[in-house]
């Protein structure tokens, strides 16, 4: 009886041994799923954790919304008070801009008339240079012919 209960036993053993082996390839693994659970809950904690203080931020966003409408719309009459004013400060730029276009336009017709001017004044400078300078040459031709003369006269004996 002790053989044929030995020999079940065996039998039980090879019949159990590739689940054996099969346990003793998978108990690595175990533990590491183990660790990754244990990791999961940590990050399903800390996710937990973030999520209570982001409802938290989000409620405080909520009031701040809430008081940004009130001052908004408190806002409105300050926007149209100055759209009124930005009218009236371009109404003003355009008048003034068009007094500087004026003055310009004065300014440089003035510079126009004084160019002008100048251009005449250097013109009547030269002419008088010219007439002066004309005039000395014609009295050091003179000259020149004269004593042209008096060496021809000195010359020929007459």
């Amino acid at each position: 009886m002790l053989r044929n209960e030995t020999g079940t036993g065996q039998q039980e053993i090879t019949r159990l041994q590739p689940f054996e082996t099969e346990a003793n390839n998978l108990r690595p693994q175990v533990g590491r799923l183990r660790d990754e659970i244990r990791d999961k809950n940590r990050e399903i904690v800390s996710l937990k954790a973030d999520i209570t203080k982001l409802q938290g931020d989000l409620e405080g966003a909520y009031q701040r919304f809430e008081v940004v409408n009130q001052r908004a719309a408190e806002g409105k009459d300050v926007e149209r008070n100055l759209k009124s004013f930005i009218k009236e400060l371009k109404v003003a730029l355009e008048r003034i801009k068009a007094q500087h276009e004026e003055q310009l336009d004065m300014l440089r017709e003035k510079h126009e008339d004084e160019k002008e001017l100048l251009q005449q004044q250097r013109e009547l400078e030269i002419e008088a240079v010219r007439r002066n300078a004309n005039s000395e040459l014609d009295a050091i031709i003179i000259t020149k012919n004269r004593e042209l003369e008096i060496l021809r006269r000195e010359r020929y004996g007459s």
